[in-house]
């Protein structure tokens, strides 16, 4: 009989939960692991317990762990799956059982505490595909919605991908930590409300108060806005990972696409980031959105992974 158990992190086993990490890497690779692979799973299991992990649902059977699914609680109106769970160690054939007990238990838990989107979002490279089908095999039969995928693009910075694009008369790049939070607000759910990102609108009007929201004074110099007049109309955000830059959100405001304003957020920025003398930088976008992928690809972004997301949501249809 299988029993499912609720703890934090400061009651769980961390050799139980480390060792069921060894068997799915084991199971990826189809092989065992060498001394640093090892290493590498014992600090990924602290990493996550450490960071991100919140409330543990563990799966027992005869007091033995045959299940792990890592939750977060990230805002009040959802809840995080880790990208990389459930793990199951079980025949193939209970596996998919043993995952719907761990998800539904999960589900459980977040309606009783009035909490009601659950999400995980599954980077995919290459070589992690496989895993990939079986955890979505698991949350489809959980009864949890694909909401989208986006592409995850990297880029080495260099001067020769410059384009030397440059601004129109009319239009003005000022700094984001110049505006108000209500105008880069209202800019922001211009561009993003309607849009091809699948994401922001699978979000519901609770989670919006939230998720991709601009609440920072202290924007990346490399971020900047650019205004026609006293309005902004496009945005480029850049957040400082140490070794690398994210950019995003990155966007045009509908009625002034189609004057290259896309291109001086990317030719501005990527100047700004090279001066910096921060030359990797990574990016997201909707696998949907053509024209934002060729302008990514024009400046030397290439796709490393997809990233799927799924959703859970109470009284959802």
């Amino acid at each position: 009989m299988i029993e499912i158990k609720i703890q934090n992190n400061s009651s769980v086993n961390k050799e139980e939960l480390l060792k069921l990490n060894l068997y799915q890497r084991r199971k990826e690779l189809g092989r065992e692991l060498n001394t640093e692979e090892i290493r590498k799973a014992e600090r990924l299991t602290e990493g996550m317990l450490n960071s991100f992990i919140t409330i543990n649902f563990l799966a027992y059977e005869k007091e033995e762990l045959i299940g792990w699914l890592g939750v977060r609680e990230v805002v009040p109106p959802t809840v995080l799956f880790y990208e990389n769970h459930p793990i199951i160690k079980a025949s193939e054939k209970e596996q998919k059982q043993i995952a719907q007990k761990l998800l539904l238990k999960s589900f459980e838990y977040a309606t009783k505490k009035n909490i009601t989107n659950i999400r995980v979002f599954v980077d995919v490279p290459e070589e992690r595909k496989k895993r990939f089908l079986e955890l979505e095999e698991y949350y489809l039969y959980a009864g949890m919605k694909q909401t989208h995928t986006v592409l995850c693009m990297e880029n080495k910075l260099s001067t020769d991908k410059l384009k030397g694009i440059v601004i129109n008369s009319e239009y003005h790049i000022e700094s984001p930590n110049s505006q108000t939070p209500e105008s880069l607000k209202n800019c922001y759910e211009k561009i993003f409300t309607k849009s091809f990102d699948n994401f922001t609108n699978s979000l519901d009007s609770e989670e919006r108060k939230y998720w991709n929201t601009i609440a920072s004074r202290n924007f990346n110099e490399a971020s900047l806005v650019i205004k026609k007049e006293k309005e902004i109309v496009a945005i480029i955000l850049a957040v400082d990972y140490g070794d690398f830059m994210e950019l995003g959100p990155i966007g045009v405001v509908s009625d002034h696409r189609g004057k290259k304003l896309g291109k001086v957020l990317m030719e501005e920025c990527l100047t700004r980031l090279i001066k910096m003398e921060k030359i990797e930088s990574y990016l997201e976008v909707d696998q949907t959105n053509a024209p934002a992928i060729n302008l990514y690809e024009s400046y030397g972004f290439g796709e490393v992974s997809k990233k799927h997301g799924f959703l859970y949501r109470k009284n959802s249809d």
